[in-house]
């Protein structure tokens, strides 16, 4: 079965769910239950915004990532803080060496290559809470669709910028 990612947003309230087509109904058929019975959703005029990137976007992002070493990705994305470091070079882990589950050994293994020094642990705790990434096993983390989307949005430098 095919496997899917959705994060849905409705005023205060967030799902984000990824698995086969008939969890990830069933888990919005409950979210959106919750919300209305929150009265999040008084009337019909109230509209559920859909976050998700779109295929094409991630898909051109995920094979130009292919194309350019740690450093290089680094260099283009320009993370400004700790975190946000931390999550490119989750999203390069996850695009080039197709690991989805990492520790903090391998982000740092991988900072080292991308000529960084190694990435506080404070910074995995900041992502988590931000829901940038999220647990999946004792030391073991997995990049959430918002930390994807993040990584897209992060600025990318011209030619003439480097």
């Amino acid at each position: 079965m095919a496997e899917k990612k959705v994060r849905w947003k409705v005023g205060a309230f967030e799902l984000e769910v990824e698995g086969d087509d008939a969890f990830v109904d069933s888990q919005l058929d409950r979210f959106f239950k919750i919300v209305g019975e929150r009265g999040a959703i008084p009337d019909q005029s109230s509209q559920a915004v859909h976050l998700r990137t779109s295929p094409a976007d991630a898909e051109a992002a995920t094979r130009h990532a292919k194309e350019l070493s740690p450093a290089e990705y680094i260099r283009e994305k320009r993370p400004e803080t700790g975190t946000e470091q931390l999550i490119v070079l989750v999203k390069y882990l996850e695009d080039n060496k197709g690991q989805n589950e990492f520790g903090k050994k391998d982000i740092n293994k991988l900072a080292r290559e991308a000529k960084l020094k190694d990435i506080h642990s404070q910074y995995f705790t900041y992502a988590v809470k931000q829901g940038l990434l999220r647990t999946v096993g004792t030391g073991k983390y997995a990049i959430t669709l918002s930390g994807e989307d993040l990584v897209l949005r992060l600025p990318k430098s011209t030619k003439s910028e480097t």
